[in-house]
């Protein structure tokens, strides 16, 4: 019985090892895990991080957005302005073209009276030099 006793006690001590073998992958195995975990939540803030510092840029990015359109719309009044002031100032200066064109006919007009009156006045100065002659 002793020898059976002692393949038993061989045998349990064999089973303890192997329990304590086995124990110690299982620690090894949750030290592992529990660093797995570690980097899993560092790589998480990291990402929560990076998804902070995207919405902030998405924030920056639709205030430039903003500001651009309201800059596009004032530029777009301003080129809305300048067209009907264009509008304004070719019809103004269409009116002025025709008002001289009006004022250059006055004026030949006038200056073919001022030939008649000088005319006139020419017969009528050798009319006078006649009757004085004649006198």
């Amino acid at each position: 019985m002793d020898e059976k006793m002692m393949e038993m006690l061989n045998k349990l001590l064999e089973g303890q090892q192997r329990l304590e073998q086995g124990y110690e992958r299982l620690e090894q195995g949750q030290n592992r895990l529990e660093q797995g975990y570690e980097r899993l939540e560092q790589g998480y803030e990291r990402l929560e991080q990076g998804y902070e510092r995207l919405e902030q840029g998405y924030e920056r990015l639709e205030h430039r957005v903003d500001k651009i359109e309201t800059q596009l719309e004032e530029n777009s009044q301003i080129l809305r302005a300048l067209e009907h002031k264009a509008e304004v100032s070719k019809a103004e200066m269409d009116k002025t073209a025709m008002d001289i064109a009006e004022i250059k006919g006055d004026v030949k007009g006038i200056r073919e009276d001022l030939t008649n009156v000088e005319l006139i006045t020419s017969k009528n100065w050798n009319d006078i030099a006649k009757l004085k002659k004649a006198k």
